[in-house]
């Protein structure tokens, strides 16, 4: 589990603060790879203004499915490829535990493969 109390060093920890969330309505490409969504998120967060067309109590993190923090992975022609974590906390989360935790590991994981020369 990525997004657990041991990574609280921003908020709620690595998926905490401001969250993004994979949605092809919203412009997401029709081909990631959806790794992980983490859920649960408190009334505190909110979904976002721009998605609400009359306000009222079910926008919480409680209620409302859309708020939730996806991490993704998209690969595109000639060797592009994007990794998103959905989060902006993610990096406080890296640090915790000395760097022996999930995030780093996953963090480190991604970046030796986008720096590995060849084909996925």
């Amino acid at each position: 589990q990525i997004a657990d109390s041991d990574h609280r060093l921003l908020g709620d920890g690595a998926a905490g603060h401001d969250v993004d969330r994979y949605d092809r309505g919203l412009g997401t490409p029709a081909h990631p790879l959806p790794l992980a969504t983490p859920t649960g998120f408190s009334d505190g967060y909110q979904a976002v203004v721009e998605e609400i067309l009359m306000a009222d109590s079910r926008q919480g993190g409680m209620t409302n499915p859309r708020v939730r923090s996806d991490i993704v992975y998209v690969d595109f022609p000639n060797g592009g490829a994007v990794f998103s974590v959905g989060s902006i906390a993610w990096c406080g989360a890296l640090s915790a535990d000395g760097y022996d935790n999930t995030v780093a590991r996953v963090t480190g994981n991604v970046l030796r493969r986008f720096a590995a020369d060849g084909e996925p």
